[in-house]
């Protein structure tokens, strides 16, 4: 009888045992360590070699937009080494890597991130469910001095953008102290961006701002996040700062890196405006083609509320580009260059059609008195607002 009992009760532990298993292997993947300042250390040095590829996202046929980036990032190198992740979907849910899906459950998974069919499908869902709004739900405000890659700066005012820290100097006064990784809509597969100036202006609510990831712990009901304030390195000082006439972006570059080069300053701000001229030309010539290739696609892209709207319109980009250009005008009269910043708009050349060259001092009077047009549906003449009929049918010649 006692060896009965013995066998019933071994019998139950074990298929107990399988029961878990097969509830742990139902989920997304299993974790085995916990985030500590240590692993932020580790994620930011692989920042440095995986983000530096733009193509690390389109290799591996995985879409992306700007949140995507950074979630995507995240999750990854969480796969990789067995740590923890939680994420808050646009629906008010969270989704952990523990959480079980019909649409992933029953996939095969592998050793490596890559042939892991159940992440890739789990993480394609994730990145579809969440965005810049649920990136604030899922981490906390920074202090300005101590930043590290795997930070990053959310936006949530009229642009909506997040950029992602994947670098940092902080030697060289010649070189920006940090540059980001970044994507933007509409999500497709694609090539990430870095970006090497960065101009934001200081956050309105402390839901944005420079921030990062707050660690999933398991609590009494499930995963959980740490407190904000148990975190390491949590501050609100980036909201509470008293500029006057001065900009958040030069504040934060004089925090981070007080050696910095106002002269490299002003001249990488140029440089990277006029590149951010030239992705808009790529995009106004794509809209242009998408919305008038039918009748219907015409009609669909005046509607503000379609699908073709709002992967072709460029209110956001457009708004980036006037605070690029405040950005660089200021940038070049703080650096008491040889000549005002109007000489040096007026000899960077962006573009050319019909042998005729626009630079950047026509572009800043087209962006400061808004003739310009976000409306996918118009042609280029009216979405680059540039005086005289150059267009017509002719291609843009991007002039590097």
């Amino acid at each position: 009888m006692r060896f009965f009992w013995c066998l019933l009760i071994s019998s139950v532990l074990i298929l107990q045992h399988e029961v878990i298993a097969e509830a742990e292997v139902s989920g997304i993947y299993k974790s085995v360590y916990s985030w500590s300042w240590d692993y932020e250390e580790i994620f930011a040095s692989w920042l440095g070699d995986v983000a530096a590829d733009p193509e690390f996202f389109k290799k591996r046929n995985i879409p992306i937009d700007c949140a995507d980036t950074v979630y995507g990032f995240r999750w990854i190198f969480a796969r990789i080494h067995k740590l923890p992740m939680l994420t808050t979907t646009v629906d008010d849910g969270v989704i952990s890597h523990e959480t079980s899906n019909p649409l992933w459950s029953d996939l095969p998974t592998a050793e490596t991130w890559e042939k892991d069919v159940r992440f890739l499908t789990a993480l394609n869902y994730i990145l579809r469910r969440s965005w810049t709004v649920t990136l604030s739900e899922d981490s906390y405000p920074v202090s300005l001095t101590n930043l590290l890659p795997g930070a990053f700066f959310l936006n949530l005012d009229s642009s909506k953008h997040v950029d992602l820290i994947y670098k940092m100097n902080l030697t060289d006064p010649k070189e920006m102290p940090f540059e980001f990784v970044s994507s933007t809509v509409p999500r497709e597969i694609k090539n990430t961006k870095h970006l090497v100036y960065w101009y934001e202006a200081k956050p309105k609510t402390a839901a944005e701002g420079f921030r990062r990831f707050l660690w999933p712990v398991r609590g009494t009901y499930g995963w959980e996040y740490v407190e904000p304030q148990n975190m390491p390195d949590f501050s609100t000082e980036q909201f509470q700062l008293e500029l006057g006439n001065g900009t958040f972006h030069n504040y934060v570059y004089n925090i981070v890196k007080p050696s910095m080069s106002q002269e490299a300053l002003a001249q990488i701000s140029l440089r990277e405006l006029k590149l951010y001229l030239h992705e808009r030309v790529g995009v106004v010539e794509k809209g242009y083609r998408a919305c008038n290739q039918t009748r219907r696609n015409r009609r669909y892209c005046r509607n503000t509320k379609s699908k073709l709207y709002d992967i072709w319109s460029t209110p956001s980009r457009d708004k980036r580009i006037r605070m690029h250009f405040e950005a660089t005008r200021q940038q070049i009269s703080n650096a008491k260059l040889a000549s005002p910043w109007q000489t040096y708009f007026l000899a960077t050349n962006v573009f050319q059609v019909n042998s005729r060259a626009v630079n950047l001092y026509e572009l800043s009077e087209v962006w400061s008195k808004n003739n310009f047009s976000s409306k996918p549906v118009d042609p280029p003449t009216k979405r680059w607002g540039v005086r005289g009929k150059i267009f017509g049918r002719s291609t843009i010649q991007i002039l590097h």
